[in-house]
């Protein structure tokens, strides 16, 4: 599977957007985020550096610069004291502060779906490669206010 969208592309698309707009669908694409084992008696991953998947995002929200300080306040938070990583260029549009590499920047709102899709040598994963996978999965927890994709793992944007 191999999905190509320019960078130029990108921020084109970005350029038409403002903050609390809805992205019907955004389709990633890249590396697995597997731990390798071999170490505290877990066995290697059979599946290392072989694994790729497919991230589809529905009904995002462009984020602003904004965004994050407003969905706090609403839950009645205050922001982290330090400096975010990135930089806004615009709404949607963040720099990393210090590689200056570009992401999508967008905000899961209530009717946000996502779905996974893994692959194993540039084929659907098996119910058996899955269940490798599961095991060697990272931990993580997806983010609630703000969601910074990188423009290199972008395979699809749809817009309305």
């Amino acid at each position: 599977m191999v999905f190509s969208v320019q960078l130029t592309n990108i921020e084109n698309i970005l350029k038409g957007l403002r903050s609390g707009d809805v992205v019907p669908a955004i389709v990633t694409h890249g590396e697995a985020d597997l731990k390798v084992g071999g170490r505290s008696g877990v066995p290697v991953n059979p599946l290392a550096k072989r694994v790729t998947k497919t991230t589809t995002f529905k009904k995002l929200e462009v984020a602003g610069p904004r965004t994050y300080t407003d969905k706090l306040a609403a839950r009645g938070e205050e922001p982290a004291g330090q400096s975010p990583w990135y930089q806004w260029v615009a709404d949607g549009h963040v720099r990393h502060a210090k590689t200056g590499n570009g992401y999508v920047a967008c905000s899961p709102g209530p009717e946000t779906e996502v779905s996974v899709k893994y692959f194993v040598d540039n084929r659907e994963a098996t119910d058996e490669e899955l269940k490798t996978i599961e095991a060697y999965k990272k931990a993580s927890s997806p983010p609630d206010i703000l969601l910074t994709l990188p423009f290199e793992k972008i395979a699809d944007i749809q817009v309305q």
